[in-house]
């Protein structure tokens, strides 16, 4: 810029000398000079302006965006207090639900043994088990509750023959009621122990005895403990029923899928075991095809590896 001043002002200096040729020359030239400084200036004061606009936008954005924060953070701790409170709301209303249900239970039971005729017996037990339905539902609802709470399991070692002589006390006379033949067995070698929940475990076993007593068929219901055959050190505890089996086991093992309608009765089982597997970091896997048995496994670390 300098040095085209200097030469128009030589330029101008010199103006006498010139012929009217060059000084037609001379003022395109200044008037080139003055179209670039005008639109350099232009140019500068647009982008000054743009500049200026760009700033008061991300300051108007950075307001915007501190306001939604805000808005989310105080959206987000109503639905937690919303969520705490329904929970709680289902907590007492589950434990208050279960003492008019023993009641009816207990009179049903002594109605039942007293029914005067077969016809009347049978309605007894028809209300009965459907009672019993309503029981074990508020004790899995009381669970799930918990479950949505803080994790504050501790894993300590559990004995393998414990957990499957508990069952077999607890499950055997259901069993043959309901016209299946209910056997354990303990294939681990040595003193069997695993890491892991023992009640968290016994729950799932219970819940898939529960199941395979409910929708299975008659026949063999085994529930087995046994080494992986892996590299991984681990204990497998299995529960195979007779059938009838399950088409398809995907969504059953989805974390997202829960089922509770009566077609599907036992996805409500299923996504119980899957919430409590996890919250030990057991393995959960399902073998099944339709016509064929169910075998369910829980799989959990042996308490010491072996050598």
């Amino acid at each position: 810029m300098a040095q085209k001043r200097w030469l128009l002002f030589g330029a101008t200096l010199a103006l006498y000398d010139m012929s009217p040729e060059e000084e037609k020359k001379i003022e395109r030239l200044e008037r080139k000079v003055r179209r670039e400084q005008s639109a350099r200036e232009q140019a500068e004061r647009i982008a000054e302006d743009g500049m200026r606009r760009l700033f008061i936008a991300n300051q108007e954005l950075d307001e915007r965006v501190s306001e939604r924060t805000e808005e989310l953070e105080t959206e987000r701790a109503t639905a937690a207090q919303s969520a705490a409170e329904r929970a709680e709301f289902l907590r007492l209303l589950s434990r208050e639900t279960r003492s008019p249900l023993n009641g009816v239970l207990g009179v049903m039971e002594v109605a039942s043994g007293n029914a005067q005729s077969e016809q009347m017996r049978a309605w007894l037990e028809d209300g009965l088990a459907s009672a019993r339905d309503l029981e074990g539902i508020m004790t899995r609802l009381l669970l799930f509750l918990e479950l949505d709470g803080p994790n504050t399991v501790e894993v300590r070692t559990i004995d393998v023959s414990s957990v499957l002589s508990d069952v077999d006390s607890r499950w055997k006379h259901k069993a043959v009621r309901a016209g299946l033949l209910l056997a354990t067995d303990n294939r681990c070698r040595g003193e069997g122990l695993a890491l892991g929940h023992r009640p968290d475990l016994d729950a799932i076993l219970d819940e898939l005895i529960a199941n395979a007593i409910k929708h299975g068929q008659p026949g063999l219901l085994r529930i087995a403990a046994e080494e992986a055959d892996d590299s991984e050190d681990n204990i497998v505890f299995s529960v195979t029923d007779a059938g009838p089996g399950i088409e398809d086991v995907s969504p059953l093992l989805d974390p997202t899928f829960y089922d509770w309608s009566n077609t599907q009765a036992r996805g409500m089982g299923y996504s119980l075991v899957k919430r409590l597997a996890g919250r030990t970091a057991a393995e959960l896997d399902i073998d099944s095809a339709l016509g064929e048995p169910t075998r369910v496994s829980v799989t959990l670390p042996f308490a010491q590896q072996r050598s």
